[in-house]
């Protein structure tokens, strides 16, 4: 009979820390976008998106500078554009909003009416050169 010294060779050996030493890697190379934003998002709320759309609004009537290019942009279509979608959100909530909700959404909708009427007659602040 031959000795078993072959099978001593070949035995498996079991690395056991393999998951810890690939976790700590991974967080090694994770891009540096992640770490630049938060964890967890806040709650939506409508208010907050009604927000959001308003400022869109206001930066293509040149109220308020683009926070991209930092300038004064004019662009009466997509200033319309937002308009419409907020009118189009106070009939479709019409009933649903509560007192709050319902007077942001008039008192925007208001404003944003009289600054598009006034850059589209010219007036406007966010007026480039050659527009009229």
């Amino acid at each position: 009979m031959v000795a078993d010294d072959s099978t001593a060779k070949f035995q498996k050996k079991v690395d056991e820390d393999w998951k810890q030493r690939a976790r700590e890697e991974r967080l090694k190379q994770s891009p540096p976008h992640e770490e630049a934003h938060p964890k967890t998002l806040p709650r939506p709320t409508f208010p907050a998106f009604l927000n959001g759309l308003v400022t869109d609004a206001l930066i293509n009537l040149g109220a308020v500078k683009n926070p991209m290019t930092g300038q004064q942009e004019l662009n009466l279509d997509a200033a319309r554009y937002l308009i419409d979608v907020l009118q189009m959100l106070r009939q479709k909530t019409k009933g649903n909003l509560d007192e709050t909700e319902s007077q942001f959404l008039d008192s925007a909708l208001h404003e944003l009416h009289l600054r598009f009427v006034e850059a589209a007659s010219g007036a406007g602040p966010g007026q480039s050169e050659g527009e009229e």
